[in-house]
């Protein structure tokens, strides 16, 4: 789940790099038409030209080489934890690898953020949505392996092992659903918040 967070945002970064290595100069040198705005603070400008990718600390090839690693590394996590969950699943088997869920939903997700990094994140509240997805997504993922666990071993397991795990899933659901309001609402006062740098 984190790697192919973390893989999302290096995807992020090497988009908005070019963006990002312009953000000081153009902060810099706005002419501002509003005669009453100086410009943004020195809290308030963005720090966005010192990322590694806009800095050219590291060249875009080579992240997108970790990107790449770190996709394949959670999405291979993602079949081994299902497998494990499952006690069924051959690890040979490759045609069996799509039918897992933990590794569709790991899978949509990249996607997902692949899709914000080159498209999404200019679309007001969509944007929003996606962020306020991906920050409850763990929960989500960690819900799926749950109800792996049940599944399979609803036949072998006593209730009273089983009633826990499915108090743990529910929970996990209902701290998802609050959370994602939550999120959601966080992430638009930060475009708010940040409507100074954006502008430039």
């Amino acid at each position: 789940i984190y790697l192919s967070y973390g893989a999302g945002m290096v995807v992020n970064d090497i988009v908005d790099a070019s963006i990002d290595a312009i953000t000081q100069k153009h902060e810099n040198n706005h002419n501002y038409i509003d005669d009453d705005y100086d410009g943004p603070s020195e809290n308030e400008k963005s720090k966005k030209h010192k990322r590694p990718i806009a800095s050219k600390r590291i060249s875009k090839a080579h992240a997108s080489v970790y990107c790449a690693s770190l996709f394949t590394t959670s999405l291979f996590l993602a079949y081994l934890a299902t497998s494990i969950a499952a006690t069924t699943a051959s690890f040979t088997d490759l045609s069996k690898l799509l039918q897992h869920p933990l590794v569709l939903w790991t899978g949509s997700n990249i996607l997902l953020m692949v899709a914000y990094a080159f498209k999404l994140q200019y679309i007001f509240l969509i944007k929003n949505m996606v962020c306020a997805w991906l920050a409850v997504s763990p929960l989500l993922g960690a819900s799926i392996l749950v109800n792996d666990f049940i599944a399979t071993s609803a036949a072998a397991t006593a209730n009273a092992l089983l009633l826990p795990m499915k108090t743990t899933r529910t929970t996990l659901f209902l701290l998802a659903a609050v959370g994602f309001p939550i999120h959601l609402s966080r992430e638009i006062l930060k475009d708010v918040e940040d409507v100074t740098i954006d502008r430039i």
